[in-house]
């Protein structure tokens, strides 16, 4: 019997509009792997509590997509990538952003880094952290 974590078809589509019909998981793993420009499968397994053979699943949809390679246990990110997920990170901003301006004094300037800090942590985890240049 197969567990509802490795259910491959279970993910709801059309979580963006634009035409990126992607998933939750290929938003996660788009974002993530375009933070390094490449992830092993393995390392998101882990990180995602899932499958290596389910993580595998939804980078093959991505790379269908034209959005990531694939090769062996390495992903990696593409141009198209990068653009998708830099999208992705600046729409979560966006939604921080309308929040806060709710609250009493939500269009305070400081704000702004605080929304930014709050959207790097949401849509990364300690492993994405980028090196300094």
């Amino acid at each position: 019997m197969t567990s509802t974590a490795e259910a491959p078809a279970a993910l709801p589509v059309g979580v963006l509009d634009d035409g990126y019909e992607l998933t939750p998981g290929e938003c996660w793993m788009a974002t993530r792997v375009s933070l390094k420009g490449s992830r092993s499968i393995a390392a998101m397994a882990e990180r995602s509590d899932r499958s290596i053979e389910r993580v595998r699943e939804v980078a093959e949809g991505l790379a269908r997509r034209g959005l990531v390679e694939i090769d062996g246990d390495v992903v990696t990110s593409t141009e198209a990538c990068d653009a998708v997920a830099e999208d992705l990170r600046e729409r979560e901003r966006t939604r921080l952003r309308e929040y806060v301006a709710q609250w009493p004094g939500g269009d305070e300037p400081e704000l702004d880094a605080l929304v930014e800090q709050i959207a790097r942590g949401l849509l990364s985890d300690p492993s994405d952290a980028v090196p300094a240049r």
